[in-house]
């Protein structure tokens, strides 16, 4: 790792300073969503620009895509759950987790009422609609089990997300995101939910860099810099983030976005003083992630996370 922690963010170096503009790119985790529009926000507002960065944001098909793709110099920032990341480490994949989005896994089982569940003792015998490529496959199994689950569910392939088998009826119930409920509601479709987070506490999305764009002196400190002002005006306004996403994915249906909106404002904060503030990644919050993600049978050796994620004050 290059960067020390303690300098990765200080923001010594005067914003005024002339840089070359270095072409750099970074893979969603999967295709555009609100949770990505602070993105396009900073990029629509030249905050990349300012900083000296010809910035490409290409759509992605899953973390294991964007663990390849930094890992082999290919690609310069990616978005991915930190169980993704934890096994890229645990392989020695050297990424370097440069912020941390969801402090708190947003995973969860989704069940439709109408089903009969109400809690999560009552999913035996019904439908489970799986993604097993998916982070939150292993994590809702886990759940599963920390709750004394012990039936054997009928598992369903679906679609990722799932959401088309799940409102069709194909299957009861679905692993995925928290904050696409409110999507359930607007259609009228009810839903119970069951938390990961109230069994496993487990740092969720991040964004992280490869080895190779480490390397290429500060040009990780400016992404970082111009992503949370991005990060901060949409905290501020989510209306106008939203409608940057929009703007730069013309096919997206944004009604179907800025309902998810309140729900991400909560997870990409934490509590503070005088409000809620952005999360700051810590060792001791990376140690629980990783001893819990050994329990869930993600991994199977214990990873030292040191050296691998910016500490520095956001």
């Amino acid at each position: 790792m290059s960067c020390s922690a303690a300098l990765f963010l200080c923001g010594s170096i005067c914003a005024g300073s002339a840089w070359a503009a270095d072409k750099a790119s970074v893979r969603l985790d999967w295709i555009p969503t609100a949770a990505h529009a602070f993105v396009y926000l900073a990029k629509e507002k030249g905050y990349y620009a300012a900083e000296g960065i010809d910035l490409d944001i290409i759509p992605g098909d899953g973390g294991a895509t964007v663990v390849k793709l930094l890992g082999n110099g290919d690609l310069d920032f990616g978005f991915l759950d930190g169980s993704t990341l934890v096994r890229a480490w645990e392989v020695g994949v050297p990424l370097t987790s440069l912020y941390i989005q969801f402090p708190e896994t947003p995973t969860v089982i989704f069940a439709s009422k109408k089903s009969g569940i109400a809690k999560i003792q009552d999913v035996c015998g019904h439908k489970f609609g799986v993604y097993i490529q998916s982070s939150t496959y292993n994590q809702a199994k886990a759940m599963l089990k920390a709750a004394n689950v012990s039936c054997t569910l009928e598992e369903v392939p679906v679609t990722i997300p799932g959401t088309r088998e799940f409102m069709s009826g194909a299957v009861d119930m679905i692993h995925t995101f928290s904050f696409n409920e409110p999507v359930f509601r607007m259609q009228n479709f009810d839903v119970v939910h069951f938390d990961v987070r109230d069994y496993y506490h487990l740092y969720s999305m991040v964004i992280a860099a490869g080895e190779k764009s480490m390397k290429r002196g500060d040009l990780a400190q400016r992404f970082m810099r111009a992503s949370l002002k991005g990060l901060r005006d949409n905290l501020k306004d989510p209306n106008e983030a939203l409608a940057a996403l929009g703007r730069a994915n013309k096919d997206l249906k944004l009604e179907l976005e800025a309902p998810k909106m309140p729900m991400l404002l909560e997870l990409m904060t934490v509590p503070g003083d005088g409000g809620r503030k952005l999360p700051q990644q810590t060792a001791a919050g990376w140690n629980e992630t990783i001893d819990n993600l050994i329990k869930l049978g993600v991994i199977k050796k214990k990873v030292d996370p040191t050296g691998r994620f910016v500490s520095a004050e956001q």
